[in-house]
């Protein structure tokens, strides 16, 4: 992993390049295959991660296995948990071979609690990102609505 390949990901838009040399020094780049489970719903998530390439399914009913979205790469995923400490709301299993980038709670943790500035530039990356989950949450939501208006109305 290259500081010029993390610096083209929008995930990481406003870190600066030291910021950047950190996040590889404290990363393990890996590749997860096909059906392999990242995180599981209810347990603390021993990482977050960044998907740099595949895709990934999260799944919030996992009696019935449905899919409830796909992760495009360049999402943050652990990062709810890693702020509330009440466990993932959801399970993560790669869609098909992926490549994602683990950052260590531990490592993490220890940036926050000592006000380390890259810890600060990431906790607005996470924000960022989430942001851009909901809007994405909200416009799905949206067209089910007029869908659902649309079905009941009489012809």
């Amino acid at each position: 992993m290259r500081v010029s390949e993390l610096a083209a990901l929008d995930a990481l838009q406003g870190l600066l390049v030291e910021d950047l040399q950190i996040v590889i020094e404290m990363a393990e780049d890996r590749v997860v295959l096909a059906g392999e489970v990242l995180i599981e719903q209810g347990r603390r998530t021993p990482v977050v991660l960044l998907l740099l390439d595949g895709a990934l399914e999260v799944q919030r009913d996992e009696s019935t296995g449905s899919v409830t979205t796909r992760v495009p790469p360049g999402e943050w995923i652990g990062v709810v948990d890693a702020i509330d400490e009440r466990g993932a709301t959801a399970s993560v299993r790669a869609a098909r071979d992926s490549r994602c980038l683990l950052l260590p709670r531990p490592e993490l943790e220890a940036m926050l609690r000592a006000g380390h500035p890259t810890a600060g530039r990431l906790l607005r990356s996470w924000i960022r990102s989430l942001g851009q989950q909901l809007s994405r949450v909200n416009r799905g939501n949206e067209a089910m609505l007029k869908l659902a208006a649309r079905l009941g109305q009489p012809e």
